[in-house]
């Protein structure tokens, strides 16, 4: 590979399994609950045998474990497999690797970014729905929308975005040989799962890419482009840089600039530990340990030093503190006593630290998801957290035979789960070592208290950086939660439906439905001779039934515009911009007949002039400045009606920007901005076509045929709501 130099790339491309996150559990357990369930094959792979094979496609890494399969059955078990695969990432989200969000933050403002995948199609949304990066990315593809090797997804990638020079990020040979094919140099993601033998780089953690690509300098201007760039005086140069990293949590040097951090993380959960965190319970812990050392002879302990044993559960308590050498029936009697005397006397002494309890009501009053996770036992956590705390923590985790304790990250991932909430917006708050290890091995952010069972001090050899000395200084670390999508959506109900239904793939409620009828009706106003019941089974079971005449460019463009949703309710709170703009007419468009022609650009603005309906609109030289303008007066408005996104909708289409798609673009963006705004949508029906278009040719003339033609259309939405039962305003 030849010795390529950083100012000459203007795009990286990334590898996901190995490079971004290590998902060789989660994906080994998805396989094996479904090979156990569907056949009586044996078991003969693992993670690690698993992750050795990622980087290749499905079907050569099944007929690998499994060579004496048939077609059928690889059919049969992998589709079952994609959709366990991703439960369990959802349920048991891996961490990204250390630095992965904040160094992509950085890359974003120098460099257009990537992702291209072996995987099917739906495994990156997966990743945007657990991690929150897809705001880094320009543009992403996969072995499942291609259907063809990686080095031609690359080049699919590198041609559809018209990149000059592009780099790739990977971590095994497949990369390297893919990259090779492809004509583009791979950085080797050491770390990762395989070996590269010739990279053109080596990086041996993630955020080493800021080396190669940004360098001092760039480092500097990228960080003067959203902040200002204070050089620290300890450290100077580029390691000063104070830009938030949040993959790190909590990457500071002061308190002050530890808000800072979890402030950009944009938090919607809390989940606490317990002892030493929300509850003052050491002395009700030593009085049992003592009285179960008593009853066999044993020395007692301090409470000095039950409250250093404190941390890793009971089990590890009373293993720490009987005399060492203590045989395994004669601790599970003393453990027993413990266990026995604690169920009794847990409430003597035990109570809340001062303020929790407010802190706690000002967390629910605002709309925070809040959760306990307790190296204690079951019963033990529900009981405390119902007797103290009752509504004001809903859910409470505690050990139980099927997760392992903390610091594993079991036990968090299934709060998270119950609670419906992404890592990415999740904080951690305990007080010792083994939180600090939890929060570390979860991969979510920290705040450590300053009233609990370990020393400040201590503390922060053991890395914690975040402190809050009085529970209600968490309102000021959390004080951006008004921007926060969960809590903006917390009044949203119909964003917030879409999203869950969404990412579960709910059968038959809003999400299902809005797909099918928006698109119907969408894609019939344009012209497609797809049924409503042809749509339907399309969305429904990935099949159709022809009929006769049905173009083929009307099947794509339908599939399409179920992308099209999705990505509006991915990015339904981002504001509007051409990026958007172009992004939702390249999903429309790409693949279609249209695309093949050189003078037709999908994903960019139109190249030759047209006419609707008789009517010029603007010339091809003019429309980045027509739409720049148009975004800029729409984006300045403080509160948007939705008479303001009709208005927006009617300006885009008497510029229209693209030589086709305008019309299901311009409502695209319309759902958009009202799934933002907390407005409820519009469909136009197929049947109001004419009321609508009459509504746009005169718009300029007389507003309100247009504006009621959209009302009716909110009208048509409304119904739904009030057929699946959602209450609206």
């Amino acid at each position: 590979m030849g010795d390529y130099n950083y100012n000459k790339f203007d795009s990286i491309i990334f590898d996901v399994d190995g490079t971004l996150w290590d998902v060789r559990d989660a994906v080994a357990h998805a396989w094996r609950d479904v090979i156990t369930e569907l056949t009586d094959w044996e078991i003969n792979f693992d993670g690690k045998s698993l992750g050795a094979m990622f980087g290749k496609t499905m079907d050569t890494i099944f007929f690998h474990f499994y060579p004496n399969s048939t077609k059928e059955e690889y059919e049969k078990i992998t589709g079952v497999i994609y959709k366990r695969q991703k439960e369990y990432l959802i349920r048991y989200a891996p961490a990204l690797y250390e630095g992965v969000a904040g160094t992509l933050e950085k890359l974003s403002h120098g460099y257009k970014l990537f992702i291209v995948t072996n995987a099917q199609r739906g495994y990156i949304d997966t990743v945007f729905a657990v991690h929150d990066v897809r705001k880094y990315f320009t543009d992403w593809m996969c072995f499942g929308d291609t259907n063809a090797s990686k080095d031609v997804t690359i080049r699919k990638i590198i041609e559809r975005n018209n990149l000059k020079n592009a780099v790739y990020v990977g971590d095994t040979q497949g990369d390297a040989d893919s990259c090779e094919k492809a004509g583009i140099p791979i950085v080797y993601a050491a770390y990762g799962l395989g070996k590269v033998e010739k990279p053109w780089r080596s990086i041996y953690k993630f955020s080493e890419l800021e080396d190669i690509f940004l360098g001092d300098k760039a480092c500097n201007e990228a960080q003067e482009s959203i902040s200002e760039c204070k050089l620290s005086e300890e450290n100077g140069g580029r390691e000063g840089c104070i830009h938030a990293d949040v993959s790190k949590d909590v990457t500071l040097k002061s308190d002050d600039m530890s808000e800072k951090s979890i402030a950009a993380g944009k938090i919607d959960t809390v989940i606490f530990d317990l002892d030493g965190t929300l509850l003052y319970t050491i002395e009700d812990l030593a009085a049992s340990t003592n009285h179960a050392l008593r009853q066999y002879g044993m020395p007692e302990r301090t409470l000095e030093e039950v409250t250093a044993f404190v941390g890793n559960g009971v089990a590890k308590l009373i293993e720490r503190a009987v005399v060492p050498g203590t045989d395994k029936e004669l601790f599970d009697k003393i453990f027993a006593e413990f266990k026995k005397h604690y169920a009794i006397h847990n409430l003597d002494h035990t109570r809340p630290y001062p303020g929790i309890v407010d802190m706690l009501t000002g967390l629910k009053e605002q709309g925070y998801k809040v959760a306990v996770v307790s190296n204690k036992l079951q019963s033990a956590t529900q009981s405390l957290c119902e007797h103290f705390f009752g509504e004001l923590v809903p859910l409470a985790v505690g050990d139980n035979p099927n997760m392992a304790k903390k610091p594993e990250a079991d036990m968090v991932n299934e709060a998270l789960y119950r609670l419906n909430r992404s890592r990415a917006n999740a904080v951690y708050v305990g007080d010792s070592e083994v939180d600090i290890e939890t929060a570390k091995n979860s991969g979510m952010k920290l705040i450590m208290v300053e009233w609990g069972f370990r020393k400040r001090v201590d503390m922060e050899q053991q890395g914690a950086e975040c402190f809050i000395d009085k529970p209600e200084k968490i309102f000021d670390i959390l004080k951006a939660a008004p921007e926060h999508p969960r809590c903006a959506e917390a009044d949203n109900r119909i964003l917030q439906l879409l999203r869950e239904e969404k990412y579960i793939q709910l059968s038959g409620g809003l999400y299902h439905e809005l797909q099918i009828r928006m698109t119907y009706n969408s894609n019939h106003i344009e012209g497609s001779k797809l049924s409503e019941a042809q749509t339907r089974l399309i969305f429904e079971t990935n099949t159709i039934d022809m009929g006769d005449g049905i173009p083929v460019d009307d099947i794509l463009e339908t599939v399409h515009h179920f992308r099209a949703i999705d990505y509006c309710i991915d990015i339904a709170k981002e504001e509007l911009t051409e990026e958007i703009i172009k992004k939702l007419h390249y999903i429309i468009k790409h693949d279609t007949k249209d695309s093949t022609l050189s003078w037709f650009a999908v994903g960019d603005y139109k190249k030759r002039a047209n006419m609707v309906g008789g009517r010029e609109t603007s010339k091809p030289s003019q429309v980045t400045e027509h739409m720049r303008a148009l975004l800029e007066k729409y984006n300045a408005k403080d509160n948007v009606t939705i008479e303001d996104i009709i208005e927006f909708h009617a300006e885009f289409e008497y510029i229209h920007p693209f030589q086709d798609g305008n019309g299901r673009v311009g409502r695209l963006i319309a759902l958009k901005e009202c799934l933002k705004n907390n407005i409820i949508p519009f469909i136009i029906e197929d049947s109001k076509k004419g009321f609508y278009y009459r509504g746009l040719s005169e718009w300029r003339n007389e507003k309100g045929w247009l504006v009621d033609t959209c009302l009716d259309g909110q009208d048509t939405f409304i119904r739904l709501l009030d057929m699946l039962e959602i209450p609206h305003n």
